[in-house]
């Protein structure tokens, strides 16, 4: 083997090194239960086990108190945020719904200065958009891009997610990707998953980075090695977020697999 040739595969390895070590994929976790300030229910009990437990693994949580912020925390989610805040790798993004681009910019944006609002001390440090249209309503994308510059400004700045849930259409590609840390391309049962991983792998394929993209997988089997060999792909096309469930629908418990599927991307990373 010539030194040329031996040079290039080690600069090759060292490519893939950095990818993976820069852009390690994060738990993109949907928090929609309610933190009981009941100490004997501890109901975000899990999710501080695994920031415990993982500490080099970024977790993105969504919070949700009323499709929204709703108002002022009350003092169960000032409990609650104030030990989520305490876990450096704690990401919490604040909920906003954008009703699939029926919702105008102020309406968007009056929930986005509600978040704001909060105490900095349990305040969410991103935003996560759902309901996005993914570019097939007039105007749309445009709306996005203005919502997203807002909650920037705001301070919203670790992250800004945006969920269509499923492949944003081609005109709208550029204007999505660009506006969002994340987009949420895939948010579905597992058993429908294989008739779209080739779509969502030729979008990366076509340019747009695996580290911008978030899949949420629901209905996951509770035997076999799904979620490893699931788990084991996200990872390996370094995506940017991901969560997989056994839950058939619904956040508003955690799946008894969650603890497997935490450590298991993180084992992974």
């Amino acid at each position: 083997m010539s030194v040329s040739t031996l040079l290039f595969s080690f600069l090759y390895l060292l490519a893939l090194f950095h990818v993976h070590s820069t852009y390690a994929t994060s738990v993109l976790f949907p928090n929609y239960i309610y933190p009981s300030s009941n100490s004997s229910s501890n109901a975000w009990g899990p999710l501080y086990s695994s920031l415990a437990l993982n500490p080099t693994l970024r977790h993105e949580i969504i919070i949700n108190p009323a499709s929204g912020p709703g108002g002022p925390p009350n003092s169960d989610y000032t409990s609650a945020m104030q030990t989520l805040k305490s876990y450096p790798n704690a990401v919490p993004l604040g909920y906003v719904d954008t009703n699939f681009g029926l919702y105008n910019v102020s309406n968007i944006e009056a929930n986005i200065s509600i978040w704001a609002q909060w105490p900095s001390a349990v305040r969410p440090t991103g935003i996560f958009f759902d309901d996005v249209d993914s570019g097939t309503t007039a105007g749309s994308t445009t709306i996005m891009t203005q919502v997203a510059a807002y909650a920037r400004s705001a301070g919203f700045t670790s992250k800004i997610v945006f969920n269509p849930g499923t492949i944003p259409v081609a005109s709208a590609q550029t204007a999505l990707f660009g506006a969002a840390d994340h987009v949420v391309v895939y948010e579905n049962r597992y058993a429908s998953y294989a008739a779209q991983a080739g779509a969502i792998k030729s979008l990366k394929n076509s340019g747009v980075p695996g580290r911008n993209m978030s899949l949420i997988v629901y209905g996951m089997p509770t035997t076999g090695t799904a979620l490893a060999t699931l788990a084991a792909n996200f990872t390996g096309e370094c995506y940017g977020s991901v969560y997989l469930t056994d839950n058939a629908g619904g956040y508003a418990s955690f799946g008894a697999d969650w603890a497997t599927f935490t450590q298991t991307i993180n084992a992974d990373m």
